[in-house]
């Protein structure tokens, strides 16, 4: 079982010894590395302006004046599939808000608009194209997926 850093080690430990399920095996290697985790672990996949980001998040409220940027993260915070929808949305968004479609931002321009106001930053991880397992916590050492 992975170390635990929560006060009942003992009871998980003795739980995982005792387990025999791989489901709930697997679920509690998940909990131990959820109680273990640290932001400076490179298992993190963030990289150290990332933790800064975390680590002081902003401490003032947005504004948002440039009507394109308003637009567009109105367009990007309605979304539901992002790469296909915004690239079919944007343009109707424009018009409905008289914009020059030459100034409009990109899908990658208003993901990193809305991190830095938000402080909220994404972390991928591989995982099985079937959606199975992520390759992360107990996963994170294989190459392919193995329910398939």
């Amino acid at each position: 079982m992975p170390e635990s850093v929560d006060a009942d080690k003992d009871i998980l430990n003795d739980l995982y010894s005792n387990v025999k399920l791989n489901d709930l095996r697997h679920s509690l290697a998940f909990i131990a590395g959820l109680q273990a985790a640290l932001l400076d672990d490179p298992a993190s996949g963030l990289d150290s302006e990332t933790i800064g980001h975390l680590r002081n998040p902003p401490q003032y409220p947005a504004t948002i004046d440039d009507p394109h940027v308003r637009a567009a993260l109105e367009n990007y915070m309605h979304l539901k599939h992002l790469d296909s929808d915004f690239d079919h949305t944007w343009l109707s968004y424009i018009k409905g808000n008289n914009l020059d479609p030459a100034e409009f931002l990109t899908l990658c321009q208003t993901k990193k608009i809305a991190e830095d106001i938000t402080g909220v930053y994404s972390v991928m991880h591989d995982m099985c194209p079937n959606s199975c397992i992520g390759y992360t916590g107990p996963f994170s050492h294989l190459e392919h997926c193995p329910v398939w």
